[in-house]
């Protein structure tokens, strides 16, 4: 997984072509690099060739999702789950707090794999894509950081006996 450059541009194109109906255009790509807020990564097989993507903004404390794409060949590998995955990674390491996506509400393998991944279903916005007026799902995700891990020590008095257990004298 890397960051993408204007110069993928055309691999993630016909990624994008192979998965939707409602492809998006190259200039909704190009502005995207462009946007300051923007990211765009993929993940590429060893040969070199993109075989997925995603693209998302961080805005303040959030990571909204706004295009996910995983080659045809490449699907039902757990690739979407890895993607989603890494986003979760990406959010703690920047210390956001929550992820935010819109989905049509038709895309029911979508729909389930958020789920699955801890989304939740917040509000349908109407017509919300606007070629043929289908409706999304708003869905989130809350970010947790991990807790500390008493087997390795963390969370723990000086003494060796928890924090609990000092304050319980």
């Amino acid at each position: 997984m890397r960051q993408a450059v204007p110069s993928d541009l055309d691999a993630i194109l016909r990624v994008e072509h192979l998965c939707y109906p409602f492809p998006w255009p190259r200039s909704a790509f190009e502005s995207e690099f462009q946007n300051r807020w923007s990211t765009i990564d993929a993940l590429f097989v060893p040969a070199g060739d993109l075989i997925a993507f995603i693209v998302y903004w961080i805005v303040e404390d959030e990571l909204h999702l706004l295009n996910i794409a995983v080659h045809p060949q490449y699907q039902r590998q757990a690739l979407a789950r890895r993607l989603l995955d890494y986003l979760d990674r990406v959010c703690l390491q920047r210390g956001l707090n929550h992820v935010a996506l819109e989905v049509r509400v038709s895309n029911k393998t979508a729909i389930n794999l958020y789920l699955d991944k801890g989304f939740s279903i917040v509000h349908r916005r109407k017509r919300y894509y606007v070629e043929e007026g289908e409706d999304a799902f708003i869905m989130t995700k809350y970010i947790e950081p991990p807790k500390p891990s008493p087997e390795r020590g963390e969370g723990r008095a000086r003494t060796g006996r928890s924090n609990d257990d000092a304050s319980n004298r």
